[in-house]
């Protein structure tokens, strides 16, 4: 048209020519687009939104250049490695939040020892506890992971030391070996459908007795086999054969201990808790016994003395008020004998079924305490799911009719307050009848396996406290010449150190470079 002389046909030929030779951009293929695609497309755009809002929430990064969430060239990255940048991210701008070191946290543990341990004795070892304990967890930094991949060769090894008695002080072995040896324990009856330990309940149970049990053939045989384990565990303490064991029956717990242990010279026993129907039939018996934890004045009201010195002046003031009012103190023989016994009640009640009440008795009086136990009708139970079952009788060493038994174990994380802090600690709980000598021996054992620094936070039998005599009635020890041979090392050291005063028992145990501090 014009002055080109071109036509309308070769115009439109050269425009389509030219958009041709133009490369094709997303504004020249722009395509129509149904309407789904693009509520789609707004609702990824959305979606993408509020994870963007959500992600801002977090501390940023100040400078944002050197961020790792943009790059100074290029489109975002994807999401995988985004989130990735985002945790380094957060890493750089708050290093506080990174995990302390375990240094660190022993630290503090020792800091809050000294803080709690300011008023308490430490020493290197742990003193003498004859509370018979039901529980005790173990608590430490450092894992006990180690305690639960016991092969079957240590297993062996050790059952066939604890069983062979083998001494503490000869080659000691790996300590798998050494935990499997020191949770062994002797005791008899066995009945695996029966609980047998502890034998005093605290709290009240419903429990019917199982209809073997009533069968009075089972019951007397029960007895019989029983007498025998008895009398075969008395005659190797008598020969210095056992250290000790203990007589755990339904009302009281005795303890037996061999000459030479806990710094006596003679075979010794210890019964508690007591009362005062029971004190009146070992005196019955023949038994001669001394309450050591005892006041004074019960001391002699119990221990066989005569009350005459305390009670002659009673009785002539009220002899004489009445020889002045006419009447003769024989016509009043009830109202004088009532008043006597009030008397010796008020004296005696205050102890009964307490740790004060513990009974010692030593020398050949055992002989008489082991009789009126061997026939002691009392000493078994006659209702509940114990019922017709004698006590039972448990050692560090065998005895006709014993059956070896393991205590019970369990690993597992708690968490406790150390330096203000809740810190997340490992945890090994054993359960079952744990002896002074398992006790001793399991905690020289963590000493090592755990650097010298863990916790014990112990269940006792409350009545067992008072065989702890403490500072008021400990003896001096023996000559070596009257300490058994057989004796075992932890035992042994116990003969010289000295036993706690609390007559509780041992309810914690700390160690803090190999150094122990009791509560």
């Amino acid at each position: 048209l014009g002055a080109g002389n071109l036509a309308i046909s070769d115009y439109m030929y050269v425009v389509e020519a030219k958009m041709d030779c133009q490369p094709k951009t997303a504004k020249t293929e722009r395509k129509w687009k149904n309407p789904t695609e693009v509520m789609r497309m707004r609702k990824k755009k959305l979606q993408r939104k509020a994870s963007t809002d959500s992600l801002g929430a977090f501390p940023t990064i100040q400078n944002k250049e050197n961020s790792p969430l943009t790059t100074a060239t290029g489109p975002r990255v994807g999401p995988v490695r985004e989130l990735e940048n985002f945790r380094s991210s957060r890493q750089l701008a708050s290093p506080t939040t990174s995990k302390r070191p375990r240094a660190s946290c022993l630290q503090e543990i020792s800091n809050t020892s000294k803080k709690r341990n300011l008023g308490e004795k430490v020493s290197s070892s742990l003193p003498l506890d004859w509370s018979l304990k039901t529980k005790a967890r173990f608590t430490s930094l450092r894992s006990f992971s180690w305690a639960s991949a016991v092969k079957t060769h240590q297993e062996a090894d050790g059952i066939a030391r604890f069983v062979a008695g083998t001494p503490s002080t000869e080659e000691r072995a790996d300590e798998r070996t050494e935990l499997q040896r020191h949770l062994m324990v002797w005791l008899h009856p066995s009945l695996p459908f029966v609980k047998l330990f502890p034998r005093i309940e605290t709290r009240l149970t419903s429990h019917h007795q199982l209809s073997l049990l009533q069968d009075q053939q089972v019951l007397d045989a029960l007895k019989e086999d029983w007498s025998t384990s008895f009398r075969s565990a008395f005659q190797l303490l008598k020969a210095s054969r056992c250290p000790y064991f203990y007589l755990c029956a339904n009302q009281f717990t005795a303890l037996f201990l061999a000459a030479g242990v806990s710094g006596s010279v003679a075979i010794t026993a210890l019964l508690a808790p007591t009362t005062g129907g029971l004190r009146q039939q070992l005196k019955k018996e023949g038994v001669e016994f001394t309450l050591p934890l005892a006041p004074d004045s019960v001391t002699k009201a119990v221990g066989g003395e005569n009350l005459e010195d305390s009670e002659n002046e009673d009785d002539t003031t009220a002899s004489s008020w009445l020889h002045s009012m006419g009447l003769v103190t024989d016509d009043l023989p009830t109202a004088i004998n009532s008043q006597k016994i009030a008397f010796q009640k008020s004296r005696t009640v205050d102890i009964d079924n307490h740790p004060e009440s513990v009974v010692r008795v030593e020398g050949s009086n055992v002989h008489a305490l082991f009789n009126f136990l061997l026939n002691c009708k009392t000493a078994v139970s006659t209702t509940g799911a114990q019922a017709g079952i004698p006590p039972t009788i448990l050692a560090p060493s065998a005895f006709e009719g014993a059956t070896l038994k393991s205590l019970k174990m369990k690993q597992s994380t708690v968490h406790e307050h150390i330096g203000g802090k809740l810190t997340r600690v490992h945890s090994l709980d054993i359960s079952g009848p744990i002896l002074p000598q398992a006790l001793h021996n399991l905690c020289t054992l963590f000493q090592q396996t755990q650097q010298g620094n863990f916790s014990a936070y112990l269940n006792c039998i409350e009545s067992t406290g008072g065989f702890n005599p403490g500072s008021k009635t400990q003896l001096s020890s023996p000559p070596r010449s009257t300490v058994p041979r057989h004796t075992p090392s932890c035992i042994d050291t116990y003969i010289a150190s000295e036993s706690t005063s609390q007559k509780s028992g041992l309810r914690e145990v700390h160690c803090e470079n190999s150094l122990y501090s009791v509560n």
